[in-house]
């Protein structure tokens, strides 16, 4: 039977299951083979993100409960892990590992690769026979969506324990996902209006529609003003001249009525200013941009 690729759907958001399909499906004959991204643990769609190589995918509630996330998002990070250029053949030592998680300490959603790859390394000493990986695991399917099992080396020495190596390049991958999580969870704390940092990511966050948003309690108790077409007739190229002209933080989002707006959206044919909108939601309606 011939192979059929998925259709590309500009805007269309896929459940969590279908998403898993869809990146197997991009990731196909890539040297980073898939893995259950969206569906199998370490990911968690509730903290607003999922990790699909160096990128932080953004996750959207939708009808009934049920998360998604964007089609674009993530044939865009296929695309972008799949044009990783291998840096030779040599080979990174990741297990064991002294920073690995203990017995009982909590693991949340956060990445910290190497140390769940040493808690793995501890799994498998206790729970297989000598000289035996646990590649059929389903505990650690994947680490930022890849699947790190198949590409796992084992070392035995003469008197010392067991080792686990990974690829170099799999390694630097790994290492810019931890990085792009740091970035997306520091922009998760940091209030939209004012900038203030919040201690924890879900400190000050507030739902908006589908998705969220991070606002202080001292910028949540100010009430914003509707957007009433204060701003029609005016060419954006002269008002992004005068900054104080576009300050819209103190508007609703002119679509959703709801969310703080973000910026402003204008023609790009005639020049004309057309409206403020949030963060989260375009001119159309739809979700164009996340936290980073």
């Amino acid at each position: 039977m011939p192979h059929r690729a998925t259709p590309r759907r500009t805007g269309h958001l896929l459940p969590l299951a279908v998403a898993d399909a869809l990146w197997a499906e991009l990731m196909a004959n890539s040297v980073f083979p898939a893995g259950q991204a969206f569906t199998g643990f370490p990911a968690d769609p509730q903290v607003g993100y999922v990790l699909l190589g160096a990128r932080a995918v953004p996750t959207v509630k939708g009808v009934g409960g049920r998360w998604h996330v964007q089609e674009a998002d993530v044939r865009r990070a296929a695309e972008e892990l799949r044009a990783v250029r291998v840096s030779g053949v040599g080979l990174v030592r990741v297990a064991p590992f002294r920073g690995s998680l203990k017995a009982g300490q909590r693991e949340g959603p956060a990445l910290r690769w190497r140390q769940r790859l040493g808690q793995e390394w501890a799994r498998a000493r206790v729970d297989a026979a000598p000289g035996r990986l646990l590649r059929g695991s389903d505990h650690l399917p994947h680490l930022a969506g890849i699947d790190w099992r198949r590409s796992l080396m084992e070392r035995t020495g003469a008197e010392a324990e067991n080792t686990w190596w990974l690829p170099r390049t799999l390694v630097k991958v790994l290492d810019a996902a931890e990085h792009a999580e740091e970035r997306w969870l520091l922009a998760a704390r940091t209030c939209q209006r004012c900038g203030s940092v919040a201690d924890q990511p879900e400190q000050w966050r507030v739902q908006a529609g589908s998705s969220w948003q991070t606002i202080c309690p001292g910028c949540r108790t100010t009430t914003l003003r509707p957007y009433n077409g204060e701003l029609e007739g005016h060419v954006y190229s002269v008002l992004s001249k005068k900054r104080a002209s576009l300050e819209v933080s103190g508007w609703r989002c002119a679509v959703c009525q709801e969310a703080p707006a973000f910026a402003v959206d204008h023609c790009h044919e005639h020049g004309y200013v057309r409206a403020p909108f949030s963060e989260l939601t375009g001119p159309d309606g739809n979700r164009v941009r996340s936290l980073v």
